[in-house]
């Protein structure tokens, strides 16, 4: 492993990792290169260490958000590249992860990728034109669901409750949903027809946001991400 920041490297001393003194030296010791760097830097980072990736040849497996394989290709020429977009929730190994390889990129090495990183949570192997559309739905996914989160505990510390029992409130109900929605087989629209009882509480919940839109307003959000992932696609 090399890390570029010293103080994420200094945290990660003396774990049962091994470290090497730099990007080239890591790169002519290993069979796959997981290269987790920021776009802006890819072009750089590349000029300083093409020469060892033509020697070694390793695969070389990017989750540079928004960095086409035909990047990494038209430098590394012969190269095996194969790109990956986990999301956030890679830290707690519950991630969901899409991988595409590219023209080099053989059946052996894109299963390897993907079971690599089914550690840390659920795989699709998926074509690259997918990639952005992907990035907005679950990339972004997170995010969505921290702002509805967000909503709910605010109107829970409206109503009086401690900011600590309103969180707990939130976390456990979003739990209990997403559990109840993997136990069954049931479509999202049969479960929140479940909850809702006529002319109960959560209808009233529910008219009030179909009355905003809302769900129009969340596509529409999405959509925004797609397209602005594919602004930010190099």
């Amino acid at each position: 492993m090399f890390d570029l920041d010293s103080k994420k490297s200094a945290k990660l001393k003396g774990k049962a990792i091994s470290w090497a003194k730099n990007g080239q030296e890591l790169i002519t010791s290993v069979d796959y290169v997981i290269l987790a760097i920021k776009p802006q830097d890819i072009d750089v980072f590349l000029a300083q260490v093409k020469g060892h990736f033509l020697k070694s040849k390793p695969v070389l497996v990017s989750v540079a958000a928004g960095v086409k394989l035909s990047v990494f290709e038209k430098i590394l020429a012969g190269i095996k590249v194969i790109r990956v977009m986990p999301n956030l929730a890679l830290r707690i190994n519950q991630s969901v992860s899409f991988i595409s390889g590219g023209n080099k990129a053989d059946d052996k090495s894109v299963k390897i990728v993907k079971n690599i990183f089914k550690l840390v949570g659920e795989v699709f192997i998926i074509k690259e034109k997918f990639m952005d559309k992907v990035t907005a739905i679950t990339g972004s996914g997170p995010g969505y669901v921290y702002y509805f989160m967000r909503a709910m505990y605010e109107a829970a510390c409206d109503f009086g409750f401690s900011k600590s029992d309103a969180r707990k409130m939130v976390l456990n109900t979003f739990k209990g949903a997403v559990g109840l929605a993997e136990a069954t087989d049931m479509d999202f629209s049969v479960l929140q027809d479940a909850v809702t009882s006529k002319k109960g509480t959560t209808e009233a919940a529910i008219k009030v946001f179909d009355k905003g839109k809302v769900q129009k307003v969340i596509k529409d959000g999405i959509n925004a991400a797609y397209k602005r992932a594919k602004e930010l696609s190099c």
